[in-house]
């Protein structure tokens, strides 16, 4: 998942949490929680677990919205800036 980048003699050059940054809390904005009623005749008195967040739905969501906004797909994670700006480069190419 990490954006692993080598040099040019094929050292590590994202090694430590100085160069990659993994986003935390403070990076997402306000969230809005709902809660659905529903019953799970399997669960302890009807009850559903929520805790686990499925892990693959957000990427594709976050991608999507990049596309909406700028026009570029990005196709393989993690969506950096450098991703988004080289796609809106080539579509200005395409464009012209």
């Amino acid at each position: 998942y990490e954006d692993v980048s080598y040099d040019e003699k094929g050292a590590l050059q994202t090694n430590s949490f100085m160069q990659y940054k993994i986003p935390s809390r403070k990076d997402i904005g306000t969230l809005r929680v709902d809660f659905q009623p529903s019953f799970e005749p399997t669960g302890p008195f009807g009850a559903k677990s929520i805790g686990e967040v499925v892990i693959n739905t957000p990427p594709p969501a976050i991608a999507h919205a990049v596309y909406n906004a700028v026009g570029v797909r990005v196709t393989k994670l993690p969506i950096t800036p450098e991703k988004v700006m080289m796609g809106m480069l080539s579509l200005k190419k395409v464009s012209q």
